[in-house]
């Protein structure tokens, strides 16, 4: 259950959220031979519909998207959009609705009393939930009022203009995973560290296919929550990175880090 997330209009997939952070501008250009499968890239995208509207974009806030092609951070079109590119390159692709948002699923909606409706609240706004997911509400009357779960581009081919700024090839990236309790702390330290790539969070060494966050928080599951580190073996070393890893946590204390209690933290 790995999974990352972006701040950018939606372009990732939904899943388990956690935000990237700011890392520092790394690396040079090096000869490739096309972005493939397990290269991280930067590039600058803008997303339009097919009327021509322009649902987003990086350039004009200068904020490239950096993902791993391949891995199911993107939309699947977009990962297509990016194959093959060379540092430099641009490509334009429309995506059709099953590798972009997919259509629209009627059953994504929920209803309940307008009395219940929050103060402000209109049709066509956009509210969050609960549980973090973005709803807009489509239906407000004197009785009713209706919000629709479904991804506000659900439906929809899109295209994208992409440029490809920089690439990092999979076969000089490591991998590595670091169990120090609550995993949100070491992935923000992870994050800053030069030569750190990409991070995700998630959980490890348990006896339960796929569990829920109520399946470990009720240590049944067995499992203990990890972040895996992406990382750039020319710029940080896999020892570096073993030493902030037991310098930030103490291995000492017997399931829990601070104020967090569980197996899950050990």
């Amino acid at each position: 259950m790995l999974g990352l997330k972006s701040p950018t209009f939606g372009l990732r997939q939904a899943g388990h959220a956690t935000q990237r952070g700011a890392l520092p501008l790394r690396r040079s250009v090096v000869a490739h031979a096309g972005a493939k499968k397990g290269d991280l890239v930067k590039v600058h995208y803008t997303g339009t519909l097919d009327d021509g509207t322009q649902f987003d974009s990086s350039v004009p806030r200068d904020s490239p998207l950096e993902f791993i092609v391949g891995e199911g951070q993107v939309i699947a079109g977009f990962d297509k959009a990016v194959m093959g590119l060379e540092v430099g390159q641009k490509n334009k692709q429309r995506v059709e609705v099953d590798d972009a948002y997919g259509p629209a699923d009627p059953g994504m909606k929920l209803s309940f009393p307008a009395e219940q409706a929050p103060k402000g609240l209109e049709k066509g706004m956009k509210v969050k939930l609960s549980n973090g997911m973005i709803a807009t509400c489509s239906k407000f009357d004197d009785k009713e009022i209706e919000l629709d779960l479904n991804h506000e581009l659900a439906g929809q081919p899109l295209t994208f203009e992409v440029e490809l700024l920089e690439l990092t090839p999979s076969e000089r990236m490591q991998k590595a995973t670091f169990g120090a309790g609550c995993f949100w702390g070491p992935e923000l330290l992870f994050q800053r560290v030069p030569g750190v790539l990409a991070t995700e969070v998630g959980y490890s060494n348990g006896q339960m296919p796929n569990p829920t966050y109520e399946d470990v928080c009720s240590g049944q599951s067995g499992h203990a929550e990890v972040v895996q580190v992406v990382y750039d073996p020319q710029q940080v070393s896999y020892e570096q990175l073993l030493e902030l890893f037991f310098d930030k946590h103490d291995p000492t204390q017997l399931n829990r880090q601070g104020n967090d209690k569980g197996t899950q933290y050990r």
